[in-house]
Formats: C-alpha cells, sequence, structure tokens
C-alpha cells in the first residue's frame, strides 16, 4: 500500500497485505506525469492487475482506494476495478481542466511545467482516463490549499469540469475532508479565531452541499498523532467512503453521515441544537462528556462549554455567559472531538449564530 517519503504504514499493515487476495478486484495506477494540453494516452501506466498482495505491494497502491473497493466488492459481490491517479503534496489547480482551447499555464521563470502547474496533472494523468466508464470518484486532497478562502469554488469548477469532460452526467464523487494537524506548530502563536483549518473545513462542507451528487468523510476522530499529516488510519477512511457510495450509489440504505449541525435556539442561558443525520441517535463515542462545544456571548468571545445529549438535541452552556449568541464545534486545528451518531460517524465542525430577531 502505497507510502510518501516518511509516511508510517498503515495500521495492521503486514495482516491487512497478507489478506488481500481478490482476483476479481483489478487495479490501475497511473504514474507520474505532466501535459501542457490534454493527452489521449497516459505516458505510464500499471495495467490492469490482479489484487493480490503481491501487485497490492509493488503498485503502492492507495491504501483509502483499496479499503473502498475492497468493501464495495465484498458487499455487491461483483468485480470492481480501482483507478488510482494520485500525487502525494500537490494542489487542487493541477488536477483542474484549463478552459477549453487553453494549455497549461507554465512557470516562464523555469520555462517548464512543474506539478504545481495548473490544469498540468488533469492534462496528462486524468483526461487520458475520461475514455474509460466510471461509476464515480473519490476525492482526497486539501492540505496544500489550506489558507485559500474559496477552495469549495475550486472543488466545484473541478467537479463540474470533470463531469463535463467523461460526458457520463453528474456521476458521484466523494470526498474526505481533511484531518486535524497541527499547522500552526508554536501554541503561543495558534490563534483558533483566525486559524483557516476550521473555516477550510467549513468550505470543504460546504462544497459537500452544493455539489449535486455528492458526499464527504469526516476525520476528526481518527488521527493517531495531530503532529503527522498522515493518519495511519486509512481502513475506517475507506470504510466510510465505500458507506456513502453503498448508501447514495447502490441504495443500500445504511447509515453514512455523521450529525450535521441544522438549527439553534436560546433557552434561558443554553443553547439548543439540532442536527440532521441523527436518526439513529445522537451518542459520545467513548461515552464521556461532550467536548469541543465552545459558547460566546454578546461580547463575541468564545469560551469552552459544556453539552450534553438531551433526546435528539444537545444543550449548550458555559459559566458567564447568560444570553448565547454563537457556539462552535471542533473549530480549533487539533480538534479531536467524541460527538457522534448512533453509528458512532463523527459530526461536522461548525460555527453557528442565533437567528437574527
Amino acid at each position: 500500500m502505497g507510502l510518501q517519503s516518511g509516511q508510517k504504514p498503515v495500521f495492521d499493515y503486514e495482516r491487512e497485505l497478507a489478506a488481500a487476495n481478490f482476483p476479481n478486484i483489478r487495479l490501475f495506477t497511473a504514474q507520474h506525469a505532466l501535459s501542457p494540453t490534454p493527452r489521449a494516452n497516459l505516458e505510464r501506466s500499471s495495467g490492469w492487475c490482479e489484487c493480490s498482495p503481491a501487485t497490492l505491494d509493488f503498485l503502492r497502491f492507495s491504501a483509502v482506494a483499496y479499503f473502498f473497493g475492497r468493501e464495495i466488492h465484498t458487499n455487491l459481490h461483483v468485480p470492481v476495478g480501482v483507478i488510482e491517479s494520485t500525487w502525494g503534496g500537490t494542489r487542487i489547480e493541477p488536477w483542474t481542466p484549463a478552459p477549453a482551447g487553453r494549455a497549461a499555464l507554465v512557470n516562464s521563470e523555469a520555462d517548464a511545467m512543474s506539478e504545481t502547474t495548473p490544469s498540468a496533472i488533469y492534462n496528462a494523468m486524468i483526461a487520458p482516463l475520461t475514455g474509460f466508464a466510471v461509476r464515480g470518484a473519490l476525492w482526497y486532497q486539501g492540505e496544500n490549499n489550506y489558507g485559500d478562502t474559496n477552495y469549495d469554488t475550486k472543488m466545484e469548477a473541478l467537479v463540474g469540469a470533470w463531469r463535463n469532460r467523461w460526458d457520463e452526467g453528474a456521476f458521484p464523487f466523494y470526498f474526505v475532508q481533511i484531518a486535524p494537524y497541527t499547522y500552526v506548530k508554536d501554541p503561543a502563536r495558534y490563534d483558533a479565531e483566525a486559524n483557516p483549518l476550521p473555516v477550510f473545513w467549513a468550505q470543504q462542507s460546504r462544497a459537500a452541499r452544493r455539489i449535486k451528487n455528492c458526499g464527504m468523510v469526516v476525520t476528526t476522530d481518527l488521527v493517531d498523532d495531530v503532529n503527522d499529516v498522515h493518519p495511519r488510519d486509512k481502513a475506517s477512511v475507506g470504510h466510510r467512503l465505500a458507506l456513502l457510495a453503498l448508501d447514495k450509489t447502490y441504495k443500500r440504505k445504511v447509515i453514512c453521515e455523521g450529525p450535521v449541525f441544522q438549527s439553534m435556539r436560546v433557552a434561558g442561558q443554553a443553547a439548543i441544537l439540532t442536527f440532521k443525520h441523527a436518526e439513529s441517535g445522537l451518542a459520545s463515542k467513548d461515552g464521556k462528556p461532550l467536548t469541543w462545544f465552545e459558547l460566546a456571548g454578546a461580547d463575541g468571545r468564545f469560551v469552552p462549554a459544556e453539552a450534553r445529549i438531551v433526546g435528539r438535541t444537545v444543550e449548550v452552556s458555559a459559566a458567564g455567559v447568560e444570553k448565547p449568541l454563537a457556539v462552535r464545534f471542533a473549530w480549533s486545528q487539533v480538534a479531536q472531538p467524541n460527538f457522534c451518531n448512533g453509528a458512532s460517524l463523527p459530526a461536522e465542525p461548525f460555527s453557528a449564530q442565533t437567528p437574527a430577531e
């Protein structure tokens, strides 16, 4: 299973690899390449390979993509083909097609393309794949766009352009919200008000709402080390992506999303919150009091709050906040909250205010 430089292996790597005998799963990898214009053919590829411990290891295949494909195969009992076209540490712009008739923009100083050149990776590693019939796409990217203020718009552009090039309609597009990570290393310099990671999460959430036939996996509970940008629990990420596909694409009626903030009202000194995707109930994943909730009053200053589940709602209150005006949840680069639904799927980070009176 593929590792980038300095990346630790996934949990239970040896056991997972030894069990990867699935002759009806076929794997295909597009090798790294760049092009100023869309290509008809890949420069290099693995060709289609039968999934086995040897091929999975030789290809250094994406662990998330493998776990996803394995779950789709074992649930639907049909052959599955998984195409990997990835390049670690890249931004979204090189994966996005340029407008028709326009070549990739070349760095004039170096007079050469690089993996940062807009559209250059799409042209070489995605455009040649548009001849394949696909059931859907998975997307796990964003760390290098951290700090952008319009990533949701960029995602809409990418998804729309890919669907246009494939000409198969609005095929499913499922993606992973990037994980908690200590981008600001010095705690004295960290400012939760200004930190862009929660803002970036909010942009990803907006993209999931606005893009048709789209779904997002939350990973705030899957990080073993917030100082490692590569969380090791790839199996759970693949599993959650598979839940989205099984429910939304294959209509298997499984719970595939965690709580999503819906509304807030004030009752006395408490904020009463409601959530979508709470049909299975609301819960604390570890059985302990809910964590990472904050409230703000008239002064706009957020303070840690107590939160408790009351039926299908969460009541949030904080000492010193007599009339809550705003609430936020998991609004930190290192937030690893325990709030989930009855299926143990985590809640999305959010920030909200009371409706205007």
